[in-house]
């Protein structure tokens, strides 16, 4: 999720640049722009660039903002979860468990959600790693292709 939201924003990033480039390269020759009356069509060139560069924006706005509210929404869940188990501790059994038992479970399964949450950059680069293997052992376990040359002769005074 942060990888795409990182690539949509370097989308934005880049769409912004070409509207600034336009924009800078308009003022840069202003002297010309304004000789030769062409304001009318820099602008309209500028406004085509931003356009773009807005609808980029509006899909990452989006985009993030429904990714923070999913990452928020996981996290609320695990605390949820953490006081239902430990609501369910005490009710079943109040004699061996107590209000220690609920902080106890509602710690635990936050440390765990936020152990689940840090392996899946760790799972990306096992994945990686297992296609750079699977390609190794296939490249070891292939048939020679190349033919090997019989016995040539040997040069005896080659220096």
């Amino acid at each position: 999720m942060v990888k795409s939201m990182m690539l949509m924003a370097n989308k934005n990033k880049v769409s912004y640049e070409e509207a600034g480039g336009i924009a800078e390269q308009a003022l840069g020759g202003i002297r010309t722009v304004k000789s030769l009356v062409g304001e009318a069509f820099e602008n309209s060139k500028f406004l085509k660039a931003l356009e773009k560069s807005y609808g980029k924006s509006i899909k990452y706005t989006i985009f993030s903002s429904l990714s923070i509210g999913i990452i928020i929404l996981v996290f609320l869940g695990i605390y949820s979860l953490g006081f239902w188990y430990g609501k369910n501790l005490i009710v079943d059994d109040p004699v061996k468990y107590d209000s220690a038992s609920i902080i106890a479970t509602f710690f635990c399964f936050i440390v765990g959600g936020s152990a689940i949450g840090q392996i899946s950059p760790v799972m990306k680069n096992l994945t990686d790693a297992k296609v750079a293997a699977s390609k190794l052992f296939e490249l070891m376990d292939r048939e020679k292709t190349l033919i090997e040359p019989k016995k040539g002769k040997k040069i005896e005074n080659f220096k």
